[in-house]
């Protein structure tokens, strides 16, 4: 709706005000990284609101807060796609964190200076998930993240599982137990591997394919940003 567009834009133009306005790095665990999660603004709106120029401005005043806002993105997804069945909340979380990353990463690989910003250590922090209890009630958990990989590498897996992941890009399940569920009940389509018919796919799900999709052909893109003779687009 109109109305909830609007708080939807408001809700980041204060938080990315804010990153405008800090002189200081602000710290991954500060509550201002969970306003971007769970409004649900789509990729355009998002765009709308945080335009070139402001993440430039971003970039160049205090670089940190723009490196903290990418990994506070890719602690959301990686933490999100552990192992266990999204809720509709979790389902609005992954595609704010997709939509942001896909909208902020292109900003990053213009840069020659920050070439090996996805090679850095994937940050130790609790990311907290919204999920469901077996009463199917509302409630969150708080997951102890520590990664000695590269960022990168920790964005790259948590895309391939969101890939597959029950309820999001692919149909629901037949069990709750995750390891248990035939691996044909994951497959898209099937093909050489899984001649089993799977179940029929949903626009909803389509759609978070695309998103997902998009995202990862993002990570991968930066040797484009880079001519042959070594210099990136803003040299």
């Amino acid at each position: 709706t109109m109305g909830a567009a609007e708080s939807t834009a408001t809700s980041v133009q204060a938080s990315f005000g804010m990153l405008c306005a800090a002189e200081e790095p602000i710290p991954l665990d500060d509550p201002l990284w969970g306003e971007l999660w769970g409004h649900g603004s789509t990729l355009g709106r998002l765009s709308a609101v945080v335009t070139a120029e402001r993440v430039r401005s971003i970039k160049q005043t205090c670089p940190k807060n723009l490196a903290t806002v990418c990994r506070a993105a890719v602690l959301k997804l990686s933490a999100t796609a552990r192992g266990t069945v999204l809720t509709p909340t979790a389902h609005r979380h992954v595609l704010d964190a997709v939509r942001l990353l896909t909208r902020l990463l292109p900003f990053v690989f213009e840069d020659r200076s920050w070439e090996g910003f996805l090679f850095t250590p994937t940050p130790s922090a609790t990311v907290v998930i919204p999920c469901e209890n077996d009463s199917g009630e509302g409630e969150v958990i708080a997951l102890e993240f520590r990664e000695a990989q590269a960022l990168g590498i920790t964005l790259v897996n948590a895309l391939l599982d969101l890939l597959f992941a029950p309820t999001f890009t692919a149909p629901s399940a037949s069990t709750a137990n995750l390891d248990a569920v035939p691996a044909h009940e994951f497959v898209w389509t099937k093909g050489v591997c899984s001649q089993k018919m799977t179940p029929q796919s949903t626009p909803a799900i389509d759609r978070n394919r695309a998103e997902v999709l998009g995202l990862l052909l993002v990570t991968l893109s930066q040797p484009l940003f880079s001519a042959p003779d070594g210099k990136t687009g803003s040299d």
